[in-house]
Parts: structure tokens; sequence; C-alpha cells
């Protein structure tokens, strides 16, 4: 989507900054990471990535980051596969161990930050909504891009269904749609 007001990601439509240095392009992206691209490559970005694609994308990007792509392996990345719930949880996992390592710790988690990024992916942001949410943007991004999630109800499976409910992993704190206090159970599992 081409906002020149608010930029972003050729891969995954969150939000983003690009920079230009001759042919090539510089993307940081919340969600994907730090990658490049050259113009003979951006056509395939810009084409129509069905959304599991570009979601995995995304995830190898943020893994691997920073990454060049190119025309030696646009289509390689492109074929990402796509992992396992349980190996996308444990992703999520440790995320929120990073940024809260004790056990039990609460962590906020911005649902619906997150959810306006899903939403909006593939429309402008206006003034309001974009104001609104922009401070829980980079959270939000992190969360959705640790996890390789395709859209909000991906997310919503990973974090609730499996890691709070069938894992007990996490323990939701509270009852507030906008945002999941959690307890992370995370370093009493073994999780680094």
């Amino acid at each position: 989507m081409d906002d020149p007001k608010y930029p972003r990601c050729e891969i995954c439509n969150f939000p983003a900054t690009h920079s230009y240095n001759g042919d090539k392009t510089h993307c940081d992206c919340l969600r994907c990471g730090r990658f490049s691209f050259t113009g003979s490559v951006q056509a395939k970005l810009l084409s129509a990535i069905p959304s599991r694609v570009g979601a995995n994308m995304s995830g190898f990007l943020r893994e691997n980051s920073p990454i060049d792509i190119d025309t030696q392996n646009v289509s390689r990345l492109m074929a990402t596969p796509t992992p396992s719930v349980p190996q996308r949880a444990e992703k999520l996992l440790k995320l929120l161990h990073r940024m809260r390592p004790s056990a039990g710790a609460i962590v906020t988690i911005p649902r619906e930050a997150i959810y306006t990024l899903f939403q909006y992916r593939d429309m402008p942001f206006t003034d309001p909504v974009h104001d609104k949410y922009a401070a829980d943007f980079t959270l939000a991004s992190s969360v959705c891009g640790s996890c390789w999630a395709e859209d909000y109800s991906e997310f919503s499976f990973i974090l609730e269904r499996y890691l709070c409910k069938q894992m007990q992993f996490l323990e939701r704190v509270d009852n507030d749609y906008k945002t999941s206090q959690i307890h992370s159970l995370a370093s009493s599992m073994g999780v680094s």
C-alpha cells in the first residue's frame, strides 16, 4: 500500500520506514525487521502476496534481519514453510520472556492495537486511528511478527487458546479485550 503519510512494509503492510540508495530500497519494518531489495525484486514484492506467504516471509525476515532480498533468494523466501502452532507459540513465549524474564511477571499485550494493525493492513490509516495506537504499534508489531501470525484470529488462537488454555504457560489476569495482562510462567518452564 502506497501511503506517503504512513509508509508501509512491502511484505506485511505494517508501519515501516524506507531509505533509498540508487536502485536499492532499505526497509525498517516494525514487524519484519530490516531488509533491503532492488527494483527488480520490488514488482514481485508488491504483487498480491497471499497473507500466509507474507506472514511466513515476515517471520523469517524478523528472525534473520537484516536480509538483502534479491532475484536469487526472493522465490525461496516466498516459499518459507509455516512453522507449527507449537513452534510459533514458543517464539511468542520467548519474546514475552525477553520482555519480562521473571516467572509470574505481568506482561501487557496491546490487543486492540494488534487488531487495528491487521484491520488497516489493506487500507490507509486515518489520523485519529494512527494517533490513537501509534505508541503501541512497535510492541504490537513485534508480537505479531514473533508468532508469524497471518491475522488477528491466528494471533488470538496462539495466545489465548494455545499458550493460556491448552499449555497453561501463560495465565490471563484480566478480562479486558483492549489489552491482555498475563502472568508469564515461561521462566519456570525452561524457556530462554
